[in-house]
């Protein structure tokens, strides 16, 4: 009790210590406390002038406890409830294997982007891209669209709020295709919307096997099997877009393109060794890095090397 009986002039007094050290740490970029700090942030007071216009039929949610808002065509709003339930279990289970994506900039007077959350679009087939300007003319291109019942999801770059760096918005197709397919698919965009925030010109066999990689463990977090990942493996399973399961190609550069996909297996192999954060510290390293060293003779390429020659 001697700090506290004695003179406050006299060294051991508890008026003379020191005082702690209050600063904490910030939130480390893409943490669930990052992400509530940042996206409350507010933006300039300007006036809404020429906002952008939202097509018609289109309803929205912002999913409680996520910053994340869902969209759906009106026909199909009685199922916001479902899909709602699918996008917290993700963002849940999320931070344990990647960061969250950037908060994006949107405004209050533009319609397809009313605020900071990331837009996920819950499309059937073939609906026109409802976010993208150039999409609402006569002369849609082709990647306007859903690309069919056999396309799962497509993931597009947009400006982050506030921020260095980008976000993105999702369209998930939710066409013909079990609950667990559509869960599946928006761990998967997720993962894709968190990775400009690190580097839009990564090569296409890291962005893909990485966001193959987040589902895979999402899922099976999730206590589900995560058989749109097996599929990508098994030498009788036939898959679109020129791909071919991985153990058709092990004789093959993991690099290579039908392996973009499949080479989640590298990951997961990496991941028993190096620990689940393996992969957002190789996003880490891809926006000054061309390559990441994984140990003795295991050097894997970041970004497509540019021939400058």
């Amino acid at each position: 009790m001697a700090p506290f009986r004695t003179r406050p002039n006299d060294p051991i007094s508890i008026f003379n210590r020191p005082l702690p050290n209050k600063l904490s740490r910030p939130p480390e970029a893409g943490s669930a406390d990052w992400i509530r700090r940042v996206s409350t942030v507010g933006l300039p007071q300007t006036a809404c002038i020429g906002g952008e216009k939202l097509a018609e039929g289109w309803e929205s949610r912002l999913v409680a406890g996520a910053n994340v808002r869902i969209w759906i065509q009106e026909a199909f709003k009685e199922e916001l409830n479902k899909y709602e339930a699918m996008v917290k279990e993700v963002w849940s289970a999320f931070p344990e294997y990647f960061t969250y994506p950037l908060p994006d900039n949107g405004k209050p007077c533009n319609e397809p982007n009313p605020d900071a959350a990331v837009d996920l679009y819950l499309v059937i087939g073939n609906t026109v891209d409802p976010r993208r300007e150039a999409c609402r003319s006569a002369s849609q291109s082709s990647d306007c669209m859903a690309r069919g019942a056999g396309e799962e999801g497509i993931t597009w770059q947009t400006n982050a709020r506030n921020l260095q760096g980008f976000s993105g918005y999702m369209l998930v197709n939710i066409d013909g295709r079990t609950a667990d397919q559509i869960l599946d698919t928006i761990a998967h965009e997720l993962a894709h919307a968190a990775q400009f925030a690190y580097d839009i010109q990564d090569s296409p066999w890291l962005s893909e096997s990485t966001a193959t990689w987040v589902a895979c463990k999402v899922v099976k977090s999730l206590k589900k099997k995560a058989n749109e990942e097996y599929n990508l493996l098994f030498l009788n399973k036939s898959l679109p877009h020129g791909l071919a399961p991985v153990f058709r190609h092990l004789h093959e550069n993991l690099t290579v393109d039908p392996n973009r996909y499949g080479a989640w297996l590298f990951f997961y192999s990496a991941s028993l060794d190096l620990g689940d954060n393996i992969v957002k510290r190789v996003w880490q390293s891809a926006v000054n890095r061309l390559e990441y060293n994984f140990g003795p003779k295991i050097r894997v390429p970041l970004r497509q090397h540019v021939n400058t020659g």
